[in-house]
C-alpha cells in the first residue's frame, strides 16, 4: 500500500504541474453474495490488465505496478502473460509501456 499511496501522490504531482495526466484503473469486480453490512464476496469479473494508464507528453502511457519484498528487483513471474501480452499490444500501438 504504501508503493501504490507514492504512485499516487506522483501521478497527482505530475497533474498538478501540467506534465502527464496518470489514473489507476479500477479492478472490474462482480459481487456473488451479501456477507453482511456493507461487506460483500467479490470476483475478478474480467482478466486483469495494468494498473495505470493515461497520457505523458501527447504519448499514451501504460504501467502495472507491483509490491514486493525484494528491495534490488522483482520477479517477472509476478506479471501475468495477460499483462504481458497488454504491455507489448499497447507498446505497438504507440504507447509507453513498462512494469515497476
Amino acid at each position: 500500500m504504501d508503493f501504490e499511496n507514492v504512485l499516487e501522490y506522483t501521478n497527482n504531482l505530475y497533474q498538478t504541474k501540467g506534465k502527464a495526466l496518470i489514473n489507476k484503473r479500477p479492478t472490474p469486480m462482480a459481487i456473488i453474495r451479501n456477507a453482511g453490512p456493507s461487506k460483500y464476496v467479490c470476483v475478478f469479473s474480467v482478466k486483469s490488465t495494468v494498473d495505470y494508464d493515461g497520457t505523458y507528453k501527447g504519448r499514451s502511457i501504460v504501467f502495472e505496478a507491483k509490491s514486493v519484498k525484494e528491495k534490488k528487483s522483482f520477479s517477472l513471474s509476478d506479471i501475468t502473460n495477460s499483462q504481458v501480452e497488454y504491455l507489448e499490444a499497447a507498446e505497438s500501438a504507440g504507447a509507453i509501456s513498462f512494469d515497476c
